[in-house]
């Protein structure tokens, strides 16, 4: 069974999932779900939107995603945010050594924590 690459972002530091499984902030201000894929995929999603809303009910959850799937979590009212992970900003973001919007670093920095289901196996995502 494939598994997507799957990690957690605290402020500058990159922490996998399947090593630090309780890294997470405990009260984490600004969560942001990376989840790129089908509108399928998507949905299997929205079981985390909810399961980090219910659990931190005040912190406000980003979506970062490809046109029209974030929307779905915003209506049901699981994204507070939600950013177009195909404009042109994020591109750099997935080729090796590329050169990062500033605003874009800027807003992925304010995250305490971010979930990434970006299939990344070269961990390029990961990395810049």
């Amino acid at each position: 069974m494939f598994y997507p690459s799957t990690f957690i972002f605290e402020r500058q530091e990159w922490l996998t999932m399947t090593v630090r499984t309780n890294s997470a902030p405990k009260s984490p201000k600004r969560i942001l779900i990376a989840r790129g894929g089908a509108i399928g995929d998507f949905i299997l999603t929205l079981p985390v939107f909810q399961a980090l809303k219910a659990s931190f009910p005040q912190a406000t959850l980003a979506c970062l995603s490809p046109a029209g799937r974030g929307e779905i979590a915003q209506m049901a009212g699981l994204a507070d945010e939600i950013r177009n992970v195909d404009d042109r900003c994020w591109a750099s973001f997935f080729v090796r050594n590329g050169e990062l919007d500033g605003v874009v670093c800027n807003w992925l920095s304010s995250f305490d924590c971010i979930i990434s289901y970006f299939h990344d196996p070269n961990e390029t995502w990961k990395t810049n």
